[in-house]
């Protein structure tokens, strides 16, 4: 129910079963008839074509940023849709209207997107932006149907800031190498001691 569990965000280590988790919830979500948009920067390895049939893809930083001010501009729009009608949250709305469709935004690998270790000053503001973007999102998505799905090998804290951190109130972690990043992902030790075969702790 993505009532109760608005946002998630996926931690571990590669091999340790994150992208095949991810990949399930996809599923389920299309099953949904939900709008499924994939931030996939490792060249589609883990989505198969037929997915390409089913979700909408972007594969860089400049499609990555002009698909999350798409997605924002519709949450705009269902904020005012629905304060205008007095309706407090998209369950409200699609029990009466039109029915809404939920939009997912996922990204198999955050520290593409996100990992500014190295850049210069002009090549992070893109990346500024799009946590920014995130953020909003994380926020104030939930309401108006708008799910944000974060998965990441490597958790360190340039990678999951604390604003985004902070909004994202389900959280998972697989086997990782270190208690810094269990403690990254779901703010406890206990996930460097997973034996990664598919085994997790979800906060």
């Amino acid at each position: 129910s993505l009532n109760d569990y608005p946002h998630i965000l996926i931690g571990g280590a590669t091999g340790s079963g994150k992208t095949l988790l991810l990949k399930l919830i996809l599923m389920q979500c299309i099953n949904n008839g939900f709008i499924v948009n994939i931030a996939d920067f490792k060249g589609g390895v883990d989505f198969g074509r037929i997915w390409e049939n089913h979700c909408m893809f972007v594969t860089d930083i400049s499609n990555t940023t002009k698909k999350l001010d798409e997605i924002i501009s519709e949450l705009e729009n269902r904020k005012k849709l629905y304060a205008k009608n007095g309706y407090k949250n998209i369950s409200e709305y699609n029990n009466e209207l039109i029915k809404h469709k939920r939009i997912i935004f996922a990204c198999d690998e955050l520290a593409e997107l996100l990992d500014t270790t190295g850049l210069s000053p002009r090549e992070k503001e893109p990346i500024k932006k799009i946590q920014n973007q995130l953020s909003s999102l994380a926020r104030l998505g939930r309401a108006f149907g708008i799910h944000l799905i974060l998965a990441t090998q490597r958790p360190s804290v340039n990678v999951i800031t604390g604003l985004i951190k902070a909004n994202m109130p389900s959280r998972i972690a697989f086997s990782v190498s270190s208690g810094v990043d269990s403690r990254t992902i779901i703010d406890m030790n206990g996930a460097e001691k997973l034996l990664g075969k598919g085994d997790m702790l979800f906060y």
